[in-house]
């Protein structure tokens, strides 16, 4: 992943997480806040590497600690245990394959939000949680299944269009002849 474009990630991410803690992404389904951070978690983690997904997921994770009313850390820890399934996975999986993505992304959404309940419970927290947050957890691993392959394709296209090509070296250059004057 080049440098310009973990930027824009970076940055879709402190978007997405200031409009989400706005209340400006509710969604009509069950009244489910939109969370697209597990999404953008998985693509940084198979395409930036161990090192860009963990710190992808510290910064998003202490973003959204801020922005939201959970102690802050817990989405932190939370994202970097959500991201070392990916980390492990990565060159076992056909991550290019759509089906693949989209796996990945409920998946980790998923992960992320149990979580997330399991350490706020521990914490001592009394989260309002009940049946209706199984609904809306399946709403949140269904929406961020997808809208991975999609979040795929936009920064994968940013990718290409942002980054220099280089253009491979002929293997075998032609000679060129001075003719010399005698």
């Amino acid at each position: 992943m080049s440098r310009p474009v973990l930027l824009l990630l970076l940055f879709a991410t402190a978007l997405i997480l200031f409009a989400q803690g706005r209340g400006l992404l509710t969604e009509r389904i069950l009244g489910t806040r939109i969370d697209l951070l597990p999404s953008l978690l998985v693509h940084a983690a198979w395409r930036g590497g161990f090192a860009v997904g963990t710190a992808f997921a510290a910064i998003a994770g202490l973003l959204l600690d801020t922005l939201s009313a959970t102690p802050l850390g817990t989405s932190l820890v939370t994202l970097v245990l959500a991201s070392l399934p990916l980390h492990a996975t990565r060159e076992l999986v056909a991550r290019e394959r759509p089906r693949v993505q989209a796996l990945a992304g409920g998946c980790v959404a998923a992960i992320f939000h149990s979580l997330s309940l399991a350490l706020l419970v521990l914490l001592g927290r009394e989260p309002n949680a009940g049946w209706i947050t199984v609904a809306h957890l399946g709403v949140l691993v269904a929406l961020n299944a997808l809208l991975s392959p999609i979040l795929f394709r936009v920064f994968d296209r940013l990718e290409f269009h942002l980054t220099y090509k280089e253009i491979p070296e002929e293997a075998v250059r032609e000679e060129v002849e001075i003719k010399r004057g005698t």
